[in-house]
């Protein structure tokens, strides 16, 4: 198993042409490890979890734009509250908004706010719209291919969550972080639009863990899509990873370390 790519810091978010206005490399790198456990599914106990990472993001850099769109987005994106039902939700997206307008940001990260703030008034279809947006300009912007997925997984638009992974699918080089996780994202989409042969390709090329053989790799969207492949007829099968069902818990539980204050 190859050893995990080292969180990226101020100068290396750069490098990848994502940069992130803040100066605080900690901060830059609290959001990698966030952002990681989030495409993987999973709780990373060597970084503190999601939970843990939010938590030490916030203190690094409280002004950090980004570090609150992933927090409140991924409260949001867990679909277990909404800004009508829970204050401390509709605080933390009016912060997000009041702080990006304090604070010259690039394009790509406003336009990241404005998303997290239209999915969190409901309008799912324009949220994407904007993600789609972002990943014209930078398709290797996980954030937004994470965030439109999911969305459009809500919004039962399975060719579109197909086709939003297949436009940017070959800037995906396997040098860049997570890259083998956008091969287990796209094979989920083909899986759902009967793409079965070249679901099954991909998703044998992305890595996996197997619950039978107990493979050291943690892929879910591989693992999902070969499972659900093999539920519809397929003999083809790779395991879900067991980590996967924590993941989507503490997605929900990121609320508590999302954050509303201000420095």
């Amino acid at each position: 198993m190859a050893a995990p790519s080292p969180l990226r810091d101020c100068q290396a978010w750069k490098d990848a042409r994502l940069p992130l206005s803040t100066t605080s490399n900690e901060a830059c790198k609290l959001f990698d490890a966030t952002l990681t456990q989030y495409v993987k599914w999973t709780n990373d106990k060597s970084l503190g979890g999601i939970e843990g990472c939010l938590s030490k993001l916030k203190a690094a850099d409280p002004t950090f734009v980004m570090g609150h769109a992933i927090a409140t987005g991924l409260v949001l994106i867990g679909t277990g509250s909404s800004v009508k039902l829970d204050k401390e939700l509709d605080l933390a997206v009016k912060t997000m908004v009041e702080i990006s307008r304090t604070q010259p940001l690039t394009r790509r990260e406003q336009l990241h706010v404005s998303a997290v703030e239209t999915f969190a008034n409901g309008n799912f279809p324009k949220a994407c719209e904007l993600w789609e947006q972002i990943l014209q300009d930078h398709p290797t912007d996980m954030l937004a291919l994470k965030f439109s997925h999911d969305a459009y997984f809500y919004l039962g638009y399975q060719e579109q969550m197909r086709d939003s992974v297949a436009r940017i699918y070959p800037f995906w080089t396997p040098d860049i972080p997570l890259s083998s996780y956008v091969k287990g994202i796209y094979s989920f989409g083909l899986m759902e639009t009967n793409f079965y042969d070249r679901a099954e390709k991909l998703a044998k090329e992305a890595p996996t863990l197997c619950l039978q053989h107990q493979h050291p790799t943690d892929n879910y969207w591989a693992g999902k899509a070969g499972c659900d492949g093999a539920r519809s007829g397929n003999t083809w099968a790779l395991c879900l990873q067991p980590q996967a069902g924590e993941g989507r818990r503490s997605q929900g539980r990121s609320r508590q370390a999302a954050g509303t204050g201000t420095a």
